[in-house]
């Protein structure tokens, strides 16, 4: 019952396949482990039990769970503890007097068995909660270690007390039976007390997990605001550039200069946009005046060439943006993007989304010594009652490296901790608007894929 809990809590990235597999195969193996103890007494049972018993749940759990040695270790601590929990709890109910007055009843074995699926319904209430979330393979050794040293102590000392007074005990002394039943209830109380501090140890780790998650997000977020001001003052500047092209052009055409239409459009060029003084009426430009002139009439062009006009103006921002930024990196960027489609959603959303894609591919794909292999695709298209955000770069797929449920983790070493927030933001963002987030990797053309489906009645505007 341990196992099923963690199964349930725990879901391996295989499937549910693997686990119902890994699973029957531990039924059968922990009753044969019963059967073999029960042919021993119960002092020299205690030790080989808690060796034997922990070292199964560890491999039948590092199988089932799909978790890393640390973090499989962690989780058979959590189910061994339960378990003798629930054990011990059983004996205490089986000597009491409630169940002494229902003694050779029908109803016993299946008031047992019920009151221990309710003891590990509970289990799982409390341990879903506390580890649903909670990355288990990044906990660091002093947390297993000390959780190890809680349930050595407290099995230690439940069964001390155990052994003592079942060494005294006689069928025929009532005195000895009433203080084997105290022994059992300080057993069951001393192994809840210690399950319960694994449990709060737990709790707590999890809620200081989400607490420095927030700080990231929060961060993120004001990160991803002052890009997306930055990338709307670009805009803008872009967009008035593109607005004195027509005059700039007035200057280079000799037949508006004769008749004195220069003067005018030079007036209404911004005085920190041209590269020439303002003439008579009467002067023409001379030929360098011109040549200066065409030159910074060539750069404008090619700064206002980058701009996209999807239809979405969030989207032109961000992407005018991430486009300067693959120039100066040498990544050639393809969008292909309809951005109407996203009109519906909330600006601060788009840049989070978005932005934190754009800027996973862009580093991913920074990590390639070859320029020419640097390649970022990026597409906005509608597919029946859905908008697919489809992202593909070059990167080292061999660098990649995936958690326990699949989400990707970040390379970044100095980083690991943060467990890759860029790529949770994409979808905390994709589950708001009941999208879904899929990621693959092609290993011979060495592409990673990214693929964000979103309901169109959802992100679309009205």
């Amino acid at each position: 019952m341990a196992l099923a809990v963690y199964f349930l809590c725990m879901r391996h990235p295989a499937g549910f396949i693997r686990q119902v597999s890994v699973w029957g195969l531990a039924l059968p193996a922990f009753t044969v482990l019963a059967m073999y103890l029960d042919e021993l007494s119960y002092v020299s049972r205690f030790p080989i039990n808690a060796v034997l018993v922990f070292a199964l749940d560890f491999v039948v759990l590092l199988a089932g769970t799909g978790h890393s040695f640390k973090g499989a270790f962690y989780l058979a601590e959590h189910a061994y503890m339960h378990t003798q929990t629930v054990v011990s709890f059983s004996y205490a109910l089986i000597v009491s007097d409630a169940m002494r007055n229902v003694d050779g009843s029908v109803w016993r074995p299946p008031v047992i068995l019920a009151i221990g699926f309710v003891l590990c319904a509970l289990t799982w209430v409390i341990e879903h909660y506390a580890f649903n979330g909670a990355p288990i393979d990044t906990v660091r050794w002093p947390m297993p270690v000390l959780v190890f040293m809680l349930v050595v102590t407290g099995i230690i000392v439940a069964n001390r007390t155990t052994s003592t007074t079942l060494a005294l005990f006689t069928i025929q002394n009532p005195a000895s039976f009433r203080a084997l039943r105290d022994a059992l209830y300080l057993r069951t109380l001393t192994l809840l007390f210690a399950d319960s501090l694994i449990c709060m140890m737990q709790l707590q780790y999890a809620r200081k997990l989400l607490r420095y998650e927030n700080v990231n997000l929060q961060s993120t977020v004001r990160d991803q605001q002052a890009q997306y001001t930055r990338s709307q003052e670009n805009l803008d500047e872009i967009h008035r550039l593109t607005h004195d092209l027509k005059h700039w052009l007035m200057l280079l055409d000799p037949s508006h200069s004769a008749k004195g239409d220069g003067a005018t459009a030079l007036a209404k060029i911004d005085a920190h946009s041209t590269v020439i003084e303002r003439k008579s009426t009467t002067h023409l430009l001379t030929d360098e005046q011109r040549a200066a002139l065409l030159a910074q009439l060539h750069g404008s062009i090619n700064d206002s060439s980058s701009i996209q006009n999807s239809g979405n103006a969030v989207l032109d921002a961000l992407l005018f943006e991430k486009q300067k930024i693959c120039a100066r990196n040498s990544i050639h960027f393809v969008v292909m993007a309809d951005g109407e489609l996203l009109a519906g959603m909330q600006p601060l959303d788009l840049t989070s989304m978005v932005g934190n894609l754009l800027d996973n591919s862009i580093e991913a794909t920074m990590k390639l010594e070859n320029e020419h292999a640097r390649i970022i695709h990026f597409s906005v298209s509608r597919k029946r009652s859905f908008v697919l955000i489809h992202e593909d770069n070059t990167c080292v797929t061999g660098r990649l490296r995936f958690d326990a449920q699949g989400n990707l983790l970040t390379t970044k070493t100095h980083e690991a901790r943060m467990h890759g927030h860029g790529v949770r933001s994409i979808k905390q963002v994709a589950k708001k608007y009941h999208g879904t987030v899929t990621s693959t990797v092609d290993e011979e053309r060495q592409v990673f894929n990214v693929d964000i489906m979103l309901p169109v009645r959802t992100v679309a505007g009205k």
